[in-house]
């Protein structure tokens, strides 16, 4: 190869790597959202029943929840769950709340069930403002 050549190749190597986009500066922008945090339990966990966590579209609920948990109490550290809601839809959701309901609710009609912890500030999960940390306190009376 000759000597104009190897110069023009060199040159055309350096111009082209030096107009390539800086791909390190660019935002990944993510495509869902997530809600996380910690229920803070108090009072005495009951023998029986189920312990839910939902997170509602809507306040009051009036429809299936977007998303929803158990809770055990095996899964408690110290009183504290640590929950999360990961792959959400961007959207404005109306509340967070923690249910217990009572062994045999809904067997003929029994039972009632108890809101026991709510967050019922709207959340709103953007492409921008995609992770929000919610604690909650949940009370068992």
């Amino acid at each position: 190869m000759s000597k104009q050549k190897q110069l023009l190749l060199g040159f055309l190597i350096i111009f082209f790597s030096a107009c390539e986009d800086d791909k390190s500066s660019d935002e990944i922008l993510p495509e869902y959202g997530i809600i996380s945090g910690e229920i803070i339990f108090t009072g005495t966990w009951p023998d029986s029943g189920d312990v839910l966590l939902t997170l509602n579209t809507q306040y009051p609920p009036t429809g299936p929840p977007a998303d929803y948990m158990y809770i055990m109490s095996d899964s408690l550290s110290n009183d504290i769950y640590e929950y999360n809601f990961s792959d959400l839809t961007f959207r404005v959701y109306e509340a967070i709340t923690v249910t217990y309901w009572p062994a045999g609710y809904g067997v003929g009609g029994s039972g009632s069930y108890q809101s026991i912890g709510i967050h019922n500030d709207s959340i709103n999960v953007t492409q921008e403002n995609h992770s929000h940390v919610i604690n909650i306190d949940a009370v068992f009376d």
